[in-house]
């Protein structure tokens, strides 16, 4: 029995990626009823892999663009990485608007706008991308793209430290020593 092959082409979101499938099975026009009704079968279950196949990458497309941008990052190359991020974060995906965000605050590849860097963050936080709710914490805390204060620091950290993160933790504590909690200690 020879194995039936699909050609499929599926957008991976940094280009057309051919990728081929084996059903494992083939056809013959001389069959029985009995065999006959096996291929229809056969067939059916060839046709309905094939369409959930091509309906896999519909949903990590974003992801990956997003993946390729924090890769760009983590390679320094920071003026590809907010061309690539950039419209993503616009999209509403909450990790590429914390990238953009910090590109923007530190001036990395783009020039350096903390005002705009703090409303990515914020719009992340806002998201509940971890990382971004204890950044918009500190940004909060010093005053840096937003008005310093306290309050919003705190709500921000505290967001950040139910998510998990032991910096947001760490600075609850250092705010609740110095006071800053409404003077309970």
């Amino acid at each position: 029995m020879q194995p039936l092959w699909f050609c499929v082409t599926m957008n991976t979101g940094t280009g057309l990626l051919p990728v081929v499938l084996n059903t494992g099975f083939c056809f013959s026009k001389h069959r029985d009823d009995v065999s006959g009704r096996k291929d229809k079968m056969k067939a059916r279950l060839a046709v309905l892999w094939l369409v959930a196949s091509l309906m896999w990458p519909v949903v990590p497309v974003a992801a990956s663009v997003v993946s390729d941008g924090v890769a760009l990052v983590r390679a320094k190359q920071f003026a590809a990485a907010y061309a690539l991020l950039l419209p993503e974060a616009e999209k509403g995906d909450a990790k590429a608007a914390f990238e953009v965000g910090r590109l923007l605050l530190a001036g990395a590849g783009v020039k350096k706008d903390e005002a705009a860097g703090a409303a990515w963050i914020l719009r992340s936080a806002e998201g509940g991308e971890r990382e971004a709710q204890y950044l918009m914490g500190a940004l909060s805390s010093e005053g840096i793209g937003v008005v310093r204060d306290t309050q919003v620091a705190v709500t921000w950290f505290f967001k950040a430290a139910m998510a998990g993160d032991a910096r947001a933790e760490t600075a609850l504590g250092i705010l609740a020593q110095s006071g800053a909690l409404g003077g309970h200690r």
